[in-house]
């Protein structure tokens, strides 16, 4: 009897090795059908949204080009712009896939990269840039009409009431009176 369950250990333990191989071999051929399946997956949709990247890329270039042809930047007339998002709609392209032979290629209308860094890296223009000088400066605001100057020194009169007490008020409306004179 002692013969027989030390055989049957043996042979069972022998079995159940065989079959946790087994098992792992599986395990880790799943594994990988599995990573193929995400991959092939993660691939579809990164193509998928590509494709309409690219399709809102030419709509807006497209339209950007008929503003920039039709008088006055027309907007598009509206037949033309439904048509030109059933094409969207549809996913087909609204250029075509080869540039024109007279166009060059984009890899040299393009500027370098290594042009691109060294004008990011200038620290002239990045100073520039960070001080608003030059041609980063924000537009002037537009002159205004004496009927507002005055409209808004009383407003400011109005508030520095209501914050400084009425000294300053009344000090900001006899400048406003006299600056009102002077001119």
């Amino acid at each position: 009897l002692q013969q027989a369950r030390t055989r049957d250990v043996e042979v069972y333990g022998a079995l159940r090795k065989d079959y946790v191989a087994k098992l792992d071999q599986e395990r880790a051929r799943f594994d990988e059908l599995e990573r193929q399946r995400k991959a092939a997956r993660f691939q579809k949709h990164c193509h998928f949204c590509r494709s309409v990247v690219d399709q809102l890329v030419d709509l807006t270039a497209k339209t950007c080009e008929y503003r920039a042809v039709a008088q006055d930047g027309a907007l598009v007339p509206t037949k033309q712009w439904r048509e030109w998002l059933v094409t969207f709609s549809a996913g087909l392209p609204l250029y075509p896939n080869e540039p024109p032979p007279d166009q060059a290629p984009l890899e040299e209308a393009l500027p370098a990269e290594e042009e691109k860094i060294a004008l990011l890296q200038d620290g002239r223009e990045y100073a520039a840039y960070l001080d608003q000088e030059d041609e980063w400066s924000p537009p002037l605001p537009p002159p205004k009409e004496e009927g507002e100057e005055e409209d808004q020194e009383g407003d400011k009169a109005a508030a520095q009431e209501g914050e400084g007490g009425e000294e300053d008020a009344e000090a900001a409306r006899v400048a406003a009176a006299a600056k009102a004179e002077a001119e």
